[in-house]
Protein backbone atom coordinates (compact mmCIF):
# COMPACT_ATOMS: atom_id res chain seq x y z
CA UNK A 1 0.00 0.00 0.00
CA UNK A 2 1.30 3.47 -0.90
CA UNK A 3 1.86 6.17 1.72
CA UNK A 4 -1.19 8.49 1.71
CA UNK A 5 1.07 11.53 1.36
CA UNK A 6 3.25 10.15 -1.44
CA UNK A 7 3.00 11.30 -5.05
CA UNK A 8 0.29 9.36 -6.94
CA UNK A 9 1.77 6.68 -9.16
CA UNK A 10 1.15 6.55 -12.90
CA UNK A 11 -1.06 3.48 -12.47
CA UNK A 12 -3.16 5.25 -9.85
CA UNK A 13 -3.59 8.30 -12.05
CA UNK A 14 -4.47 6.16 -15.05
CA UNK A 15 -7.06 4.32 -12.95
CA UNK A 16 -8.77 7.58 -11.95
CA UNK A 17 -8.55 9.25 -15.37
CA UNK A 18 -9.74 6.28 -17.39
CA UNK A 19 -10.23 7.12 -21.09
CA UNK A 20 -7.45 9.24 -22.64
CA UNK A 21 -5.26 8.86 -19.56
CA UNK A 22 -2.03 8.97 -21.57
CA UNK A 23 -3.04 12.30 -23.11
CA UNK A 24 -3.61 13.96 -19.73
CA UNK A 25 -0.46 12.46 -18.20
CA UNK A 26 1.60 13.71 -21.13
CA UNK A 27 0.13 17.20 -20.84
CA UNK A 28 0.77 17.33 -17.09
CA UNK A 29 4.36 16.17 -17.55
CA UNK A 30 5.01 19.01 -20.02
CA UNK A 31 3.00 21.71 -18.26
CA UNK A 32 1.78 21.71 -14.67
CA UNK A 33 -1.39 23.49 -15.78
CA UNK A 34 -1.97 20.97 -18.57
CA UNK A 35 -2.58 23.63 -21.20
CA UNK A 36 -5.93 24.68 -22.69
CA UNK A 37 -8.75 22.13 -22.76
CA UNK A 38 -10.87 22.68 -25.87
CA UNK A 39 -13.44 20.10 -24.80
CA UNK A 40 -14.11 22.05 -21.60
CA UNK A 41 -14.18 25.28 -23.62
CA UNK A 42 -16.88 23.95 -25.96
CA UNK A 43 -19.01 22.11 -23.40
CA UNK A 44 -18.21 24.45 -20.48
CA UNK A 45 -19.66 23.27 -17.17
CA UNK A 46 -21.02 20.07 -18.74
CA UNK A 47 -17.44 18.84 -19.02
CA UNK A 48 -16.83 18.68 -15.25
CA UNK A 49 -19.61 16.20 -14.36
CA UNK A 50 -18.61 14.24 -17.48
CA UNK A 51 -15.23 13.76 -15.77
CA UNK A 52 -17.05 12.96 -12.50
CA UNK A 53 -15.83 16.07 -10.69
CA UNK A 54 -19.05 16.29 -8.75
CA UNK A 55 -18.04 18.70 -5.98
CA UNK A 56 -16.73 21.29 -8.40
CA UNK A 57 -19.68 20.67 -10.72
CA UNK A 58 -22.12 21.41 -7.89
CA UNK A 59 -20.30 24.68 -7.14
CA UNK A 60 -20.22 25.80 -10.79
CA UNK A 61 -23.81 24.82 -11.57
CA UNK A 62 -24.97 26.35 -8.29
CA UNK A 63 -23.22 29.63 -9.07
CA UNK A 64 -24.73 29.73 -12.54
CA UNK A 65 -28.16 28.93 -11.10
CA UNK A 66 -27.91 31.88 -8.69
CA UNK A 67 -26.91 34.26 -11.51
CA UNK A 68 -29.71 33.07 -13.79
CA UNK A 69 -32.34 33.23 -11.06
CA UNK A 70 -31.29 36.70 -9.89
CA UNK A 71 -31.59 37.87 -13.50
CA UNK A 72 -35.00 36.20 -13.86
CA UNK A 73 -36.30 37.60 -10.58
CA UNK A 74 -35.10 41.10 -11.43
CA UNK A 75 -36.88 40.81 -14.77
CA UNK A 76 -40.10 39.58 -13.14
CA UNK A 77 -40.20 41.98 -10.22
CA UNK A 78 -38.36 45.05 -11.48
CA UNK A 79 -38.72 44.76 -15.22
CA UNK A 80 -34.93 45.03 -15.62
CA UNK A 81 -32.92 42.03 -16.78
CA UNK A 82 -29.28 41.45 -17.63
CA UNK A 83 -28.26 43.29 -20.84
CA UNK A 84 -27.68 41.00 -23.79
CA UNK A 85 -24.08 42.14 -24.03
CA UNK A 86 -23.57 41.07 -20.41
CA UNK A 87 -25.19 37.69 -21.12
CA UNK A 88 -22.85 37.12 -24.07
CA UNK A 89 -19.88 38.25 -21.99
CA UNK A 90 -20.83 35.87 -19.19
CA UNK A 91 -21.16 32.95 -21.62
CA UNK A 92 -17.82 33.64 -23.27
CA UNK A 93 -16.11 34.25 -19.94
CA UNK A 94 -17.45 30.99 -18.52
CA UNK A 95 -16.29 29.03 -21.58
CA UNK A 96 -12.80 30.57 -21.42
CA UNK A 97 -12.57 29.89 -17.68
CA UNK A 98 -13.52 26.25 -18.18
CA UNK A 99 -11.07 25.79 -21.04
CA UNK A 100 -8.22 27.49 -19.21
CA UNK A 101 -8.72 25.90 -15.78
CA UNK A 102 -10.11 22.46 -16.63
CA UNK A 103 -6.83 20.53 -16.81
CA UNK A 104 -5.41 22.14 -13.67
CA UNK A 105 -8.61 21.45 -11.71
CA UNK A 106 -8.81 17.93 -13.10
CA UNK A 107 -5.25 17.17 -11.98
CA UNK A 108 -6.07 18.37 -8.47
CA UNK A 109 -9.21 16.21 -8.52
CA UNK A 110 -7.27 13.09 -9.58
CA UNK A 111 -4.67 13.59 -6.85
CA UNK A 112 -7.34 14.19 -4.21
CA UNK A 113 -9.18 10.99 -5.14
CA UNK A 114 -5.96 8.99 -4.84
CA UNK A 115 -5.20 10.48 -1.41
CA UNK A 116 -8.74 9.78 -0.16
CA UNK A 117 -8.68 6.16 -1.36
CA UNK A 118 -5.25 5.53 0.19
CA UNK A 119 -6.70 6.14 3.64
CA UNK A 120 -8.35 2.72 3.45
CA UNK A 121 -6.07 -0.32 3.86
CA UNK A 122 -6.22 -2.33 0.62
CA UNK A 123 -3.94 -4.30 -1.63
CA UNK A 124 -2.55 -2.56 -4.68
CA UNK A 125 -4.96 -4.37 -7.00
CA UNK A 126 -7.96 -3.53 -4.80
CA UNK A 127 -6.81 0.07 -4.67
CA UNK A 128 -6.80 0.34 -8.46
CA UNK A 129 -10.25 -1.22 -8.67
CA UNK A 130 -11.68 1.38 -6.27
CA UNK A 131 -9.92 4.21 -8.10
CA UNK A 132 -11.47 3.08 -11.39
CA UNK A 133 -14.91 3.07 -9.77
CA UNK A 134 -14.51 6.65 -8.61
CA UNK A 135 -12.81 7.88 -11.76
CA UNK A 136 -13.37 7.58 -15.47
CA UNK A 137 -16.20 9.35 -17.26
CA UNK A 138 -19.98 9.51 -17.01
CA UNK A 139 -22.38 10.40 -19.80
CA UNK A 140 -25.36 10.44 -17.43
CA UNK A 141 -23.90 12.93 -14.94
CA UNK A 142 -23.97 15.99 -17.28
CA UNK A 143 -27.53 15.12 -18.26
CA UNK A 144 -28.53 14.78 -14.61
CA UNK A 145 -26.98 18.15 -13.68
CA UNK A 146 -28.69 19.82 -16.64
CA UNK A 147 -32.10 18.30 -15.81
CA UNK A 148 -31.84 19.32 -12.16
CA UNK A 149 -30.83 22.83 -13.25
CA UNK A 150 -33.83 23.17 -15.58
CA UNK A 151 -36.34 21.67 -13.12
CA UNK A 152 -35.07 23.80 -10.23
CA UNK A 153 -35.19 26.91 -12.42
CA UNK A 154 -38.74 26.17 -13.54
CA UNK A 155 -39.81 25.55 -9.94
CA UNK A 156 -38.24 28.82 -8.77
CA UNK A 157 -39.92 30.71 -11.60
CA UNK A 158 -43.33 29.28 -10.76
CA UNK A 159 -42.80 30.02 -7.06
CA UNK A 160 -41.76 33.58 -7.84
CA UNK A 161 -44.80 34.14 -10.06
CA UNK A 162 -47.07 32.74 -7.34
CA UNK A 163 -45.57 35.01 -4.70
CA UNK A 164 -45.71 37.99 -7.02
CA UNK A 165 -49.35 37.28 -7.79
CA UNK A 166 -50.08 37.27 -4.05
CA UNK A 167 -48.17 40.37 -3.03
CA UNK A 168 -48.14 42.48 -6.20
CA UNK A 169 -51.12 44.66 -5.15
CA UNK A 170 -49.27 45.66 -1.99
CA UNK A 171 -46.04 46.18 -3.89
CA UNK A 172 -47.80 48.39 -6.42
CA UNK A 173 -48.88 50.65 -3.59
CA UNK A 174 -45.27 50.82 -2.40
CA UNK A 175 -43.96 51.72 -5.87
CA UNK A 176 -44.03 55.55 -5.85
CA UNK A 177 -43.64 56.00 -9.59
CA UNK A 178 -46.29 53.44 -10.48
CA UNK A 179 -48.70 54.84 -7.88
CA UNK A 180 -48.12 58.33 -9.22
CA UNK A 181 -48.77 57.10 -12.78
CA UNK A 182 -52.01 55.39 -11.75
CA UNK A 183 -53.17 58.47 -9.84
CA UNK A 184 -52.43 60.64 -12.87
CA UNK A 185 -54.43 58.32 -15.14
CA UNK A 186 -57.43 58.45 -12.83
CA UNK A 187 -57.28 62.22 -12.40
CA UNK A 188 -57.19 62.76 -16.16
CA UNK A 189 -59.60 60.02 -17.22
CA UNK A 190 -62.09 62.74 -18.22
CA UNK A 191 -59.71 63.81 -21.00
CA UNK A 192 -59.66 60.25 -22.28
CA UNK A 193 -63.46 59.86 -22.14
CA UNK A 194 -63.99 63.11 -24.04
CA UNK A 195 -61.58 62.04 -26.79
CA UNK A 196 -63.11 58.55 -26.88
CA UNK A 197 -66.64 59.89 -27.35
CA UNK A 198 -65.69 62.59 -29.86
CA UNK A 199 -62.47 61.39 -31.54
CA UNK A 200 -60.75 63.52 -34.13
CA UNK A 201 -59.64 61.88 -37.38
CA UNK A 202 -56.05 61.80 -36.11
CA UNK A 203 -56.96 59.96 -32.90
CA UNK A 204 -57.03 56.16 -32.72
CA UNK A 205 -55.96 53.05 -30.76
CA UNK A 206 -57.98 53.85 -27.64
CA UNK A 207 -57.35 51.49 -24.74
CA UNK A 208 -57.57 51.26 -20.97
CA UNK A 209 -55.72 49.28 -18.32
CA UNK A 210 -58.35 47.94 -15.95
CA UNK A 211 -58.83 45.16 -13.39
CA UNK A 212 -60.42 41.91 -14.59
CA UNK A 213 -61.24 38.77 -12.64
CA UNK A 214 -61.97 35.14 -13.41
CA UNK A 215 -63.56 34.61 -9.98
CA UNK A 216 -60.30 33.48 -8.38
CA UNK A 217 -57.69 35.99 -9.45
CA UNK A 218 -57.75 39.68 -10.32
CA UNK A 219 -55.19 41.56 -12.38
CA UNK A 220 -54.85 44.62 -14.58
CA UNK A 221 -54.86 44.01 -18.34
CA UNK A 222 -55.15 46.26 -21.35
CA UNK A 223 -58.55 46.47 -23.02
CA UNK A 224 -58.86 47.51 -26.66
CA UNK A 225 -60.84 48.55 -28.55
CA UNK A 226 -62.97 50.24 -25.91
CA UNK A 227 -66.29 52.13 -25.86
CA UNK A 228 -68.05 54.27 -23.24
CA UNK A 229 -71.83 54.40 -22.73
CA UNK A 230 -71.81 57.22 -20.22
CA UNK A 231 -71.42 54.93 -17.23
CA UNK A 232 -69.26 51.93 -18.14
CA UNK A 233 -66.22 51.33 -20.25
CA UNK A 234 -66.62 48.20 -22.38
CA UNK A 235 -64.04 46.40 -24.44
CA UNK A 236 -62.21 43.19 -25.17
CA UNK A 237 -59.11 41.84 -23.45
CA UNK A 238 -56.11 42.70 -25.62
CA UNK A 239 -53.37 40.71 -23.81
CA UNK A 240 -53.21 37.26 -22.29
CA UNK A 241 -53.90 37.42 -18.52
CA UNK A 242 -51.11 35.96 -16.40
CA UNK A 243 -53.01 35.10 -13.21
CA UNK A 244 -56.67 35.36 -14.22
CA UNK A 245 -56.25 32.40 -16.53
CA UNK A 246 -59.99 31.79 -16.70
CA UNK A 247 -60.09 34.74 -19.09
CA UNK A 248 -58.54 35.01 -22.54
CA UNK A 249 -57.80 37.49 -25.28
CA UNK A 250 -61.03 38.65 -26.88
CA UNK A 251 -63.26 38.21 -23.82
CA UNK A 252 -65.57 41.19 -23.27
CA UNK A 253 -65.30 43.04 -19.95
CA UNK A 254 -66.67 46.22 -18.36
CA UNK A 255 -65.50 48.66 -15.71
CA UNK A 256 -66.30 52.05 -14.26
CA UNK A 257 -63.85 54.81 -15.29
CA UNK A 258 -62.88 55.41 -11.65
CA UNK A 259 -61.42 51.88 -11.36
CA UNK A 260 -59.01 51.96 -14.28
CA UNK A 261 -55.24 52.04 -13.73
CA UNK A 262 -54.28 53.71 -17.00
CA UNK A 263 -55.54 54.89 -20.36
CA UNK A 264 -53.98 55.76 -23.68
CA UNK A 265 -54.65 56.64 -27.28
CA UNK A 266 -52.59 57.77 -30.25
CA UNK A 267 -52.98 61.22 -31.79
CA UNK A 268 -51.25 61.09 -35.15
CA UNK A 269 -48.03 59.35 -34.10
CA UNK A 270 -47.93 60.73 -30.57
CA UNK A 271 -48.82 58.66 -27.49
CA UNK A 272 -51.32 60.37 -25.19
CA UNK A 273 -51.66 58.99 -21.65
CA UNK A 274 -50.06 55.61 -21.08
CA UNK A 275 -48.61 56.72 -17.75
CA UNK A 276 -47.86 53.25 -16.33
CA UNK A 277 -46.59 52.16 -19.73
CA UNK A 278 -44.05 55.01 -19.64
CA UNK A 279 -42.83 53.92 -16.20
CA UNK A 280 -42.34 50.32 -17.35
CA UNK A 281 -40.67 51.49 -20.55
CA UNK A 282 -38.14 53.51 -18.55
CA UNK A 283 -37.16 50.38 -16.61
CA UNK A 284 -36.12 48.18 -19.51
CA UNK A 285 -32.69 48.15 -21.14
CA UNK A 286 -31.97 50.59 -24.02
CA UNK A 287 -32.02 47.78 -26.58
CA UNK A 288 -35.33 46.45 -25.23
CA UNK A 289 -36.76 49.98 -25.23
CA UNK A 290 -35.76 50.42 -28.86
CA UNK A 291 -37.43 47.14 -29.79
CA UNK A 292 -40.55 48.10 -27.80
CA UNK A 293 -40.80 51.47 -29.57
CA UNK A 294 -40.39 49.77 -32.93
CA UNK A 295 -43.20 47.33 -32.21
CA UNK A 296 -45.51 49.94 -30.67
CA UNK A 297 -44.74 52.47 -33.44
CA UNK A 298 -45.57 55.71 -31.59
CA UNK A 299 -43.72 58.83 -30.55
CA UNK A 300 -43.24 59.03 -26.77
CA UNK A 301 -42.26 62.36 -25.27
Amino acid sequence: MEDAGAEPTLDERRAVIGPRADKYLAQWSQNEDGGFNWGAFVFAILWFPFRRMYRLSAALWGGLFVIVMVDELCLQWLGVGMPRAAERGLSIGLAVFCGRMANRLYRAHVERVVVEERRVLRSEDEQLVHLRRRGGISFLAPIAFFVVFVVAGAAMTVLSETVKETVSPALAEDDPRMKEATDMARRTVGTFLQALQEPRPSQSRFGVLMPVTDGKHTEDVWIAPVTYDGRYLRGRIDEAPESATGLKIGDEVTAEPSTISDWMYVDGKKLVGGYTFRVLRDRVTPSERKELDREFDVEIE
